[in-house]
This record gives structure tokens, C-alpha cells and sequence, in this order.
């Protein structure tokens, strides 16, 4: 039934479509059935008393211009935000109470606890170490594997393209427009050398280099224990062989070095000015047969004499041979003089920073130079002037020379120059360019028997 207005005690119902029709001639709504009202538009809502939504004073939410839904569902979320707010609140409370009377029941560690704790630390501590030190022996000894078959394989290079002569060295494979090999590999935990055209590898653990073909090559790469016993250095000039006489003197600025071809071992410093060298104590008549060895190291373009024989202990000599010099370019010239000028010189230059190992011989079987282990030069001279004199370290008169250098006075290092009384061998040489620490190089000196060895490397 239809109520007669919006504050009659009748249920209201919703009133069909039919109930309220135009009542106007322009076809908009009239006022409904029972109703006087004024005239509304077209889509203005009908003023109905829609039960759900009726309210005291006969006003609705549309006549208010509010949606029901939205009244309801406001005061619904106002509620829900006071109850989460509340409920927070108290259960926050009571969980600070919670941690609070936890904290005040919790104790700290003993003395006996802390260091048990220490204890336990220092022991994994020690595995670590234990476990990465394992790791890098192991890495060294992969590395050493791997610059061995580097190496042979820039050996089978060089035999493909020059064949078996001369010999391969260090040099031959290092040097040139196109080198084979771009660096040789070094390593504090193995060495690798060259002599006679043959590959070895000598660790801490080996006695002496060992073919790198052979059987278990690089087993001892990084290891810390060494076969051979350790030498003290010696004072620049001291004559360490068996005869022991022949004392060096330090000439001009000529001084000690603390960088030595060998960790540990110090060298003679020249400057290559004019007056710096080592003199030698014993006049002795120059040799037909015997073998001179230094190691050096220089990046010189000026050269240099680096061990000679001369008629001057001082000064300059007038008469002199038998000598191993550097010319500008950085080749190594060993030299005599029968009443002619004989020179024979490397193919190759040295002058490059790193140390290098020399040794030249003359003998009825002729002169010959060897470089890192690996001859280089060599002719049929059997002999040299006749005169006595000293041999001189650093510096002599080169007047006459072949490719004489800007400068008769070397700018580098020298270290272990040795005179032997005998023409060393290709295998004899290996032992000493083989080296591979200051011990077990000066003991292969030694065993060499020189008649004057000068190490030259302590203070």
C-alpha cells in the first residue's frame, strides 16, 4: 500500500511503474498518487519513502545527496580502524612486558665460555691456513706444468722454422722482430732454463735443474724446503775460491747494490763513468786456455767492458785482451788478441733490464760464447797476446774494438765473475746458468774449481 506521505505510520512499499505516470501536457513527472508536489524534471528521482532507507522526518539519503551504501560503509571502516587501533595497542603492550621480562632473565658468557670460544676459532683458523696452503702449492704446481708445455711448445716453433742450429736458448726464443715466447716464466716456486737446446725445471725441492721430459718434473714446484744449504754473502771483491787471493778493490764510484740476480744477494753497482771498476790484486800471465762468467744486468745504450784482462791494476791499460764487452746496441763481443784483433758477438742484445748469464772459453778448440745457457757465437782462435797483467771488473780501455761502444766503463750490475783455468763445456755451463737460487749457483761455481771467483754480492 501506498503511504500518504513521508511521515505516515504505514509500511511504505516500493510503488510500480505504473503508479506514477506524466501528469503534464510536456510529458514530465507529476506528483504521485496522493501527493500534491511541485513539478520536477525529467531526471529528477522520484521522492519515494524507500523503506530501507527512511528516515525520522520523512527525509531519505537522496534527498541529502548521499548514497546509502557509502553512509554505511564509512561508519563500518570508522569502526574497524578502532578496533585494530585498541587491539594493537594492548597486544603491543603486552609483548614489550614479553621481552622485557625475557631480557631480565638473560645472562652473559663466562670467562671459561669466552675462551673456549677463542680455542675453538684459533683451531679452524689454523685448518684455513692449513687447507689454502695446500691450494697454493697445488696452483704452483699447475702453473710450472703449464709454462713447461708453453715453453716446448715455442721450442717446437723454432725447430719447425730454423731447424736444429744454432742451438734454441732463452734469447732465441725471447728476441727478435717475432719471438716465440713474448716473456720466459718466472716463478718463486720453480725455475725454468735452457742449455745445449734443452728445457729443465729446477724446484726448492730439487738438488739441481732436472730435464723438464723427464719424469716428475715439477714435483716440487712451490715447496718450501730446499736441498741445498744457504752460503753468507760475501763483501764486494772477496775472492771466494780455493786460492782465495785474489782480492777486488772498488774503484771510483763503484759501490754495492742490495738488487741481486738472486733473492737475498746483493751486486756491484757501476755507473759507467770513466774511473768506476774493480781491480784485482794478483799479476798473473794472460791464459790460452780458460773460461770467463759473469751474470749482469743493464738497459744501457752506451755499452761497456764487463770483465777484461789489461796491464793496469789502475788507471787505463795500454795493452789489453781476453775481454767480454757491450756494444751500444746491447751485444755481447768476447775478444782476443793474437798480434790481431779476433772478435766474436752475439746475434742478439741484452740490454733489456733482466739479468743475463755469460760465459766465454778459448782453447786449442777454439773461442766460443755462450748466453743463458746457450752458445751463440763461436770461431777456431786458439789464443791470445802474450803479457801479464790483472783482470779488471767494470772497466778497460776498448780502443780498437770492434763495435767500441760510447762508454769502455759499464753502466749496470755485475755479480759472480769467475776465472776458470779450464775450457767449461756446454754441460758445465747449464750447471751455472741452471741456477736457481744463490746457494746452489755459487756452489756450481765452486765446483768448477776457478782460479778466482768474486760473487760480488754482500755489502
Amino acid at each position: 500500500m501506498v503511504s500518504g506521505g513521508y511521515g505516515g505510520g504505514d509500511i511504505p512499499v516500493p510503488i510500480p511503474n505504473t503508479a506514477v505516470k506524466p501528469t503534464s501536457a510536456d510529458g514530465t513527472w507529476g506528483s504521485p498518487p496522493g501527493r500534491v508536489g511541485r513539478r520536477r524534471d525529467f531526471f529528477e528521482r522520484p521522492q519515494l519513502t524507500l523503506g530501507p532507507f527512511a528516515r525520522p522526518g520523512g527525509r531519505d539519503p537522496w534527498q541529502r545527496g548521499e548514497s546509502p551504501s557509502r553512509c554505511r560503509l564509512g561508519k563500518i571502516c570508522v569502526a574497524v580502524l578502532v578496533v585494530v587501533f585498541f587491539s594493537r595497542y594492548f597486544v603491543g603492550v603486552d609483548q614489550y612486558r614479553a621481552r622485557r621480562d625475557a631480557a631480565s632473565h638473560e645472562r652473559g658468557f663466562t670467562l671459561i665460555e669466552l675462551l673456549v670460544v677463542v680455542v675453538v676459532i684459533g683451531v679452524l683458523a689454523s685448518v684455513v691456513v692449513f687447507n689454502l696452503g695446500g691450494v697454493a702449492s697445488q696452483a704452483t704446481l699447475s702453473a710450472c706444468q703449464a709454462d713447461v708445455k708453453t715453453v716446448e711448445t715455442a721450442i717446437a716453433a723454432y725447430h719447425a722454422q730454423m731447424g736444429s742450429s744454432p742451438p734454441v736458448s732463452v734469447s732465441l726464443l725471447t728476441q727478435g722482430a717475432n719471438p716465440y715466447l713474448l716473456n720466459w716464466p718466472s716463478n718463486s716456486g720453480y725455475t725454468l732454463s735452457m742449455s745445449g737446446g734443452n728445457l729443465y725445471v729446477q724446484t726448492p725441492s730439487d738438488s739441481a735443474p732436472v730435464l723438464a721430459s723427464g719424469p716428475g718434473v715439477c714435483a716440487g714446484a712451490g715447496s718450501t724446503t730446499s736441498t741445498t744449504a744457504a752460503v753468507a754473502l760475501q763483501p764486494l771483491g772477496t775472492d771466494t775460491s780455493a786460492a782465495g787471493s785474489n782480492t777486488g778493490t772498488l774503484v771510483g764510484a763503484a759501490s754495492a747494490s742490495s738488487t741481486g740476480h738472486f733473492s737475498g744477494a746483493g751486486s756491484l753497482s757501476l755507473p759507467g763513468t770513466s774511473g768506476s771498476y774493480v781491480s784485482t790484486a794478483t799479476l798473473s800471465t794472460g791464459p790460452n786456455t780458460f773460461s770467463l762468467s759473469a751474470w749482469f744486468k743493464t738497459t744501457t745504450t752506451s755499452g761497456g767492458m764487463l770483465v777484461g784482462f789489461g796491464n793496469a791494476q789502475t788507471g787505463v791499460s795500454s795493452t789489453y785482451d781476453r775481454h767480454i764487452y757491450m756494444t751500444n746496441a746491447g751485444n755481447i763481443v768476447f775478444g782476443v788478441y793474437p798480434n790481431y784483433v779476433v772478435a766474436i758477438q752475439s746475434p742478439l742484445t741484452y740490454n733489456d733490464g733482466n739479468w743475463h748469464q755469460v760465459v766465454a772459453t778459448l782453447s786449442s778448440a777454439g773461442m766460443y760464447l755462450y748466453i743463458d745457457g746457450g752458445l751463440v757465437a763461436s770461431n777456431s782462435t786458439t789464443t791470445g797476446q802474450g803479457f801479464n797483467g790483472y783482470w779488471r771488473l767494470g772497466g778497460d780501455n776498448l780502443a780498437g774494438w770492434p763495435n767500441r761502444p760510447s762508454s769502455d766503463y759499464f753502466s749496470g750490475n755485475l755479480s759472480d765473475v769467475a776465472v776458470y783455468p779450464s775450457a767449461l763445456d756446454a754441460t758445465q755451463v747449464a750447471s751455472i746458468a741452471r741456477a736457481t737460487s744463490y746457494s746452489t749457483e755459487s756452489a756450481a761455481v765452486l765446483a768448477l774449481n776457478p782460479s778466482s771467483y768474486w760473487p760480488l754480492d754482500g755489502p
